[in-house]
């Protein structure tokens, strides 16, 4: 089916040999798709941002920012568990990935106003989250 997606990010997941459409905002968040022109939507009702996926867990990890924001984790890509953030976290983070050859996820965030500190938070199961807050790599 055709599909509309506002402000969308796509990736290929070569592991799972997809493309995943993912989106802020729309009523479709996220697409799976192993052609790039038939899409199963799977509606997730949050704000999606970014889609990882980890081959050695049959993780896929995706972040969103909206009610509650936090981790959505699945390992077939239809069904998803949220991992709640404290609200002081949760609407920041934007950005996720898997680096294979630390066997970790890692996720970046927006600064908060007023800030000058970089958060990201990693984790090997994509369960159990570690922050990290740190100086601005372009202040003195």
């Amino acid at each position: 089916f055709p599909v509309t997606i506002q402000g969308q990010k796509i990736r290929w997941i070569h592991e799972v040999s997809k493309f995943v459409l993912t989106s802020p905002a729309g009523t479709i968040k996220m697409a799976f798709s192993s052609d790039a022109i038939n899409w199963t939507d799977t509606l997730v009702n949050k704000e999606v941002y970014d889609i990882a996926y980890s081959q050695s867990l049959n993780l896929y990890i995706a972040v969103t920012k909206s009610n509650n924001g936090g981790f959505l984790r699945s390992t077939d890509g239809l069904n998803w568990t949220l991992t709640s953030l404290d609200a002081e976290n949760a609407n920041l983070w934007a950005l996720v990935k898997w680096i294979p050859q630390r066997s970790i996820f890692i996720t970046s965030a927006q600064k908060p106003a007023g800030s000058t500190n970089n958060r990201f938070m990693t984790s090997v199961d994509g369960v159990n989250w570690v922050r990290y807050v740190g100086a601005d790599v372009n202040s003195s």
